[in-house]
């Protein structure tokens, strides 16, 4: 974890793999998603990520929420006053329970 971002790995997207990275979240503006980064206005963020195949899921105020169910992808940005602040990018994972640990 640092300032500018943190990167949290998980054991499973299938429970038979190794680490792997499944979400990346970003505060600060050297570095970007798909483009998007803190201090982009909400609206052309949307946009972007339109293109890239995500609809909308449920938001509020403060909390952006997009899906992608092809690419079993998720983007989540924090807003505050129509500017993001923090930019999450989420690859779905799915726990078996089939390993006895």
């Amino acid at each position: 974890m640092s300032k500018d971002y943190t990167l949290v790995f998980a054991g499973y997207s299938d429970d038979e793999s190794n680490l792997k990275l499944v979400t990346i979240k970003l505060r600060s503006n050297k570095y970007n998603i798909l483009g998007i980064k803190t201090g982009d206005n909400i609206c052309d963020a949307e946009k972007i990520i339109k293109k890239y195949g995500f609809i909308e899921e449920e938001s509020d105020k403060l909390i952006c929420r997009y899906k992608n169910d092809e690419q079993n992808v998720k983007m989540e940005f924090r807003v505050h006053d129509g500017i993001i602040f923090e930019v999450t990018f989420k690859i779905n994972t799915n726990y078996l329970g089939n390993r006895i640990y």
